[in-house]
């Protein structure tokens, strides 16, 4: 049984890692190569939801889709965030009951406070810290501290997700 616990522990610190690698990687493209993603997405939705957008001028369609790309890049802040912040939850739980089962007290009474998850806000916060200061030096990319409170809430998010999700799977 602790086997599975250390597996499980040790798969989900894997994903968390890769996916701050993730994270930085996609920090670290240029101005043009994060428009160009960000530019993608907001042609994929003007096509697939604006009316008639097939039908307009190529100035009216790129007035739409540069209305939408700061919503589009914030919601992609947003989203990679929640996800982290599900993986910290998830690798912070499991933790928990790891050393729980070693200690002979079960998983329930640690893991159902919010208090192991502490730690894992934190860490995400930073990370969003640290991202944006690598930003800095990512040529036409600034750090902002607007992204970095984007980036909590978003971590926030996915931490809360994972609680609601993990209770429901449990209850």
């Amino acid at each position: 049984m602790n086997k599975n616990r250390i597996l499980k522990s040790a798969v989900l610190t894997v994903l968390t890692l890769l996916w701050m690698v993730l994270i930085f990687m996609m920090s670290g493209a240029d101005d043009d190569e994060s428009k160009a993603q960000s530019g993608s997405v907001c042609t994929f939705l003007c096509e697939t939801f604006v009316d008639g957008f097939e039908n307009m001028t190529p100035e009216e369609q790129q007035t739409i889709e540069e209305s939408l790309s700061f919503p589009v890049r914030k919601c992609a802040h947003l989203t990679e965030y929640a996800v982290l912040g599900a993986l910290l939850a998830a690798t912070a739980a499991s933790y928990t009951a790891l050393q729980g089962a070693l200690q002979g007290h079960g998983s329930a009474s640690a893991s159902r406070t919010m208090k192991p998850l502490v730690l894992p806000f934190i860490i995400g916060v930073l990370y969003a810290v640290s991202d944006e200061i690598h930003q800095l030096f990512v040529p036409g990319r600034a750090g902002q501290l607007r992204d970095v409170l984007i980036d909590s809430a978003g971590i926030l998010i996915g931490m809360c997700l994972y609680r609601v999700l993990s209770r429901r799977r449990t209850s």
